[in-house]
């Protein structure tokens, strides 16, 4: 909650508390302070949503990374093992080991 917030709360709760000249009753000031904090509370819950499906996004993102990853990884070592495969057969044809 940023101090604006908590500034503009606090005038609100000191507005209910007095009784307006208008005719407004502290009931009706109060039922005002709710709606406020109501509309205070969606406007951060809307921000928050907004929010959380960025960092969704972002995090399947990075999902699709690793996943790259993962396969680049796997073809690495498909090709390590080919060579490893013609090394050997090369030493067998050279006499370097034993058959």
């Amino acid at each position: 909650m940023t101090v604006e917030a908590i500034d503009s709360l606090v005038d609100l709760c000191e507005d209910a508390c007095r009784v307006e000249a208008g005719g407004q009753t502290m009931a009706d000031n109060t039922q005002n302070l709710v709606l406020e904090h109501l509309r205070y509370i969606r406007a951060a819950v809307d921000q928050h949503s907004e929010e959380f499906t960025e960092v969704k996004a972002r995090l399947s993102s990075l999902e699709r990374l690793v996943a790259g990853v993962f396969v680049d990884k796997a073809d690495q070592n498909d090709r390590y093992d080919r060579l490893a495969k013609r090394l050997e057969r090369v030493e067998k044809r050279l006499e370097l080991i034993e058959p």
